[in-house]
């Protein structure tokens, strides 16, 4: 499974697949929203308790991305 390489920053942690930016992960102040994934293609996905499950969940978005991928050339 590809792991996504983590940076943090002071504002937001940045997800990178090789040397492209996937998403970046943000707190958001208002108790609803908490933790928010913000895919590169401006999609935001919201209401995380934690960071890392922030982060665990665009590890397995990348998963099963490529898995859709592999199995569309293996047919």
């Amino acid at each position: 499974m590809a792991q996504l390489k983590v940076i943090k920053t002071d504002e937001q942690t940045v997800l990178k697949n090789g040397r492209k930016v996937y998403a970046t992960v943000s707190y958001n102040k208002n108790p609803d929203f908490k933790w928010i994934l913000w895919l590169k293609t401006g999609i935001a996905l919201s209401g995380y308790n934690t960071e890392t499950e922030a982060i665990e969940r665009a590890n397995k978005m990348l998963s099963d991305w490529n898995e859709v991928i592999n199995n569309a050339i293996n047919l």
